[in-house]
Formats: C-alpha cells, sequence, structure tokens
C-alpha cells in the first residue's frame, strides 16, 4: 500500500450524511499494512456520530482482517457493510442503503466502478436486463429483487463487489469469511451463505461506490505474465470446491459450480 489510501477511504467514511438516529462504529483492521493505521489517521478527529476502532494484528490475508473487524463489531449494530482500504463510498451510500434496509430488506447493494474503466459494474454486466425480468421497480433507483433468480444470476456473473453491499447483521450472526481462502473465493462464499439465508433482496442502480488504486491480490493476477496466474486459478477452483460444498444449490447451480 502507499501512504495516503487509507486515509482517502476514511475520509469517504467520515462524509457519509446520516439520518439523525443512526451512529456508526467504524473498525480499522492493521493486517500487517506497510504504513501503519496510526499514521494514516493521526489528523482524523472523531466525533458523534462515528466511533472508531483500530486493531493491529499480523498480515492473514483478507479473510481473517474482515473476520477480526466481526468479531468487534458491536453487539448492538443493526447493519454491516465492508470498505477495503482502497475503497471509497460516495456521501449518500449509506444514507441510501439504510433507507433500504429499514423497509425490512435483509441485504442491499449498489452500482460500483474502478477508477479507469469505461464502464461500471452494472453496465459491464448489462444488469438492467436482468431488472427488467426478475425485479420490482420501487422508488427512484430502488429495486427489489428476485431472490432465487438473483441467486442463481449471480452464481454466474456477480455484479455486486464488496464495498457496495450493505446487510442486516441478525440474518447471519456468527457467518465469517474461510480463511483457507486467501486468493480468491473467500467474499463469493462469504455472500452467498449470507444470501440463502436472506429473505429480501434490494439494490440501487445509482453509482455509489468507486474502487481504486491500491493492491488487489486476486485482480492483480490476471496477466498470463503475473507469477501468480496459476495461483489464482488454483483458489478459484478451492473456492468452487466449497461452494459446491457449503451451498443448497439448485440441479442447475450444481453443474454450472461443477463443470466451472
Amino acid at each position: 500500500e502507499r501512504e495516503g489510501i487509507l486515509r482517502r477511504c476514511l475520509v469517504s467514511v467520515f462524509r457519509q450524511h446520516l439520518p439523525p438516529h443512526v451512529r456508526l462504529n467504524v473498525v480499522v483492521i492493521d493486517d500487517g499494512s506497510p504504513i501503519p493505521a496510526e499514521t494514516e489517521i493521526a489528523a482524523f478527529n472523531v466525533v458523534h456520530p462515528f466511533d472508531m476502532t483500530i486493531i493491529k494484528q499480523p498480515n492473514g490475508g483478507v479473510a481473517a482482517a474482515r473476520n477480526t473487524g466481526l468479531s468487534h463489531v458491536p453487539k448492538t449494530a443493526t447493519y454491516i457493510a465492508f470498505l477495503d482500504s482502497d475503497d471509497m463510498w460516495e456521501p449518500t451510500h449509506l444514507i441510501k442503503a439504510i433507507s433500504a434496509l429499514d423497509r425490512g430488506y435483509d441485504f442491499y447493494f449498489c452500482d460500483s466502478e474502478r477508477v479507469g474503466q469505461p464502464y461500471t459494474s452494472f453496465s459491464e454486466k448489462v444488469f438492467s436486463n436482468f431488472l427488467l425480468k426478475h425485479a420490482r421497480h420501487l422508488d427512484d433507483d430502488f429495486h427489489e429483487l428476485d431472490r432465487e433468480s438473483f441467486f442463481d444470476q449471480s452464481l454466474r456473473e456477480r455484479v455486486f463487489l464488496t464495498p457496495t453491499v450493505v446487510y442486516r447483521r441478525s440474518v447471519a450472526p456468527d457467518l465469517a469469511f474461510d480463511t483457507s481462502l486467501r486468493i480468491a473465493g473467500e467474499d463469493c462464499l462469504f455472500f452467498f451463505q449470507l444470501l440463502q439465508k436472506c429473505k429480501s433482496i434490494c439494490c440501487c442502480s445509482e453509482l455509489m461506490v468507486r474502487c481504486a488504486d491500491g493492491v488487489n491480490i486476486h485482480a492483480g493476477k490476471y496477466s498470463w505474465n503475473d507469477s501468480g496466474h496459476l495461483l489464482r486459478h488454483i483458489g478459484q477452483l478451492q473456492a468452487c470446491y466449497k461452494l459446491r460444498d457449503r451451498l443448497s444449490l439448485s440441479a442447475k447451480g450444481n453443474a454450472f459450480i461443477s463443470y466451472r
């Protein structure tokens, strides 16, 4: 990582427009970063409605870092969201998510883009076609998704990225990331297990999350010239086996995972 990346991420967190009744607990995990978290956050004056906790631990991978974060979420927390240090939320991201979840939905996500790419996640995957066939338009840019259709679609082509998701904690309070998946698939396994526990799903088609230029262990290994290219494929295979073993899949879903 480079100096300033975590600071930029946290600026996007502390600029969130929150409803009056909401308190935001920010848990920062320093997972052996070469740039200590303390130096990145020294300039922040954290005041109500924000709280911030910093936890340092030896590098154990993204799943271990997220699990530490989950274990330090206050028991009173209603909703949970993840944000990697090189990603940023638009100022109205959380207030839109909370507005949706307060209607009774269990799982919320929004559109995102990677800085420097000419398309968003929704436009790249032509997600508008799915919304026309398998979603009920609510108001503004919100859509209620058909749970089963969305699950099957996501197995084939996942449109939501980790920093776009906000979910109801009570749906799966003890769910954790698989720490054996260090290169690929730890987020897929977690979120697909979570989705199978959710009763209702909502999304916002507005662009609310920007993924920037930090270290991406998975995406950084797509080039054939990268020494970790084969490891990425091995990691994906391991993740597929775990998806098949831990999820309740339809015959079509099981066939897709097995073929993949």
